[in-house]
């Protein structure tokens, strides 16, 4: 078979082979294009649809709400990311078609020169292609083994259902313990949702980054190891379930996956201090912020030890591994705090 393909004439083997591809995979593209452009007409139209009759338009052009808060625009800019989750999808078909293609024409090419087309290259870009071509159940997969959980983070990714931290106590009046409790309970519920969507993206990057490393194994060997396959992969999964990898850790540290709620101070330990009601109004909000910051450390540690496992930049390890304990750490402050307490004996909280 190889003697009469290499008989045949120039333009008409692998001329021709060349032109049906390339015909092929205009066609393909254009597809993949038509359908992403229906796609985001739909999720236009949905969001239209989603308006209510009362909204405001501005002169930009933006749509508003008098009665809008901070917490509002952090669910609506969370809401209106989840669409990309399936355009991640959608690239990741192409980038399997055009993997498998690859895939294809090495194979072809290693029949000619088997020494600068090795077959292991062949493999990595069909084994790439296979698994960007079944993301969602690579992504199931990954998930199962780490975490033995199947999904995205459970409600997280759901501003309206974000297990954000415990809500603070309302306080009366218009003072500044007032204004901190009540900027807290707005945000906190959305700026969970927002940051665990974002982790959910970053995730789904990671991963497709990880498996386009695979098909590229072998061409560069400090850029495309297995080392950076695995850490995009494994880290990309870790973030995609945020909220099991938080409850391994918090388990791991303190014995429990949930949070603390507050802790009552004893401040009437101190004499003289007086009435300390607002006082108190104002530490816990200050700590139930301090509990958001922790998860946004945690979401960025692993992305600094991502960076330091790849030699990018100034990152270390112990700069990744101390965003990710003490995000676990500031997110059970409560706790925290009741373990120094009992350690030094202060007393200090009850």
């Amino acid at each position: 078979m190889k003697v009469i393909i290499t008989k045949l004439s120039q333009p008409f083997s692998f001329q021709r082979f060349r032109n049906a591809l390339a015909l092929f995979s205009a066609s393909f593209l254009v597809t993949g294009f038509s359908f992403l452009h229906s796609a985001l007409a739909q999720i236009d139209m949905s969001v239209a649809q989603d308006v209510p009759a009362s909204a405001s338009v501005s002169s930009t052009g933006s749509v508003g709400t008098a009665a809008a808060t901070l917490g509002d625009v952090m669910c609506n800019v969370a809401d209106n990311m989840t669409p990309f989750i399936d355009v991640f999808n959608m690239v990741a078909y192409v980038a399997a078609a055009i993997f498998l293609i690859q895939g294809l024409l090495h194979l072809h090419h290693h029949y000619e020169s088997a020494r600068e087309h090795p077959h292991h290259k062949t493999f990595a870009l069909f084994l790439a292609g296979s698994l960007l071509g079944i993301l969602p159940s690579v992504v199931a997969t990954l998930t199962t083994t780490l975490f033995n959980y199947d999904g995205d983070g459970g409600s997280l990714t759901d501003c309206s259902n974000a297990a954000g931290p415990a809500t603070v106590s309302a306080v009366s009046g218009s003072g500044l313990d007032a204004m901190m409790a009540n900027f807290v309970n707005d945000i906190s519920s959305p700026i969970t949702g927002l940051v665990s969507i974002v982790a959910v993206l970053m995730g789904l990057f990671l991963i497709m980054r990880g498996l386009i490393k695979a098909s590229r194994y072998g061409l560069d060997p400090r850029t495309h190891s297995i080392t950076h396959i695995l850490v995009n992969l494994i880290i990309g999964s870790i973030l995609i379930a945020t909220s099991q990898g938080v409850d391994a850790l918090m388990g791991s540290l303190f014995g429990s996956t949930e949070i603390s709620a507050f802790s009552s101070l004893q401040w009437t330990a101190f004499n003289g201090l007086g009435d300390t009601t607002q006082f108190k109004a104002a530490m816990q909000a200050a700590l139930t912020f301090f509990q958001l910051v922790g998860l946004i450390s945690f979401v960025r540690g692993w992305n600094v030890l991502r960076h330091a496992v790849e030699g990018v930049g100034q990152a270390t390890y112990a700069q990744g591994m101390t965003h990710i304990i003490g995000g676990v750490m500031a997110m059970n402050i409560y706790m925290f705090m009741q373990i120094m307490d009992h350690t030094f004996g202060t007393n200090f909280v009850t």
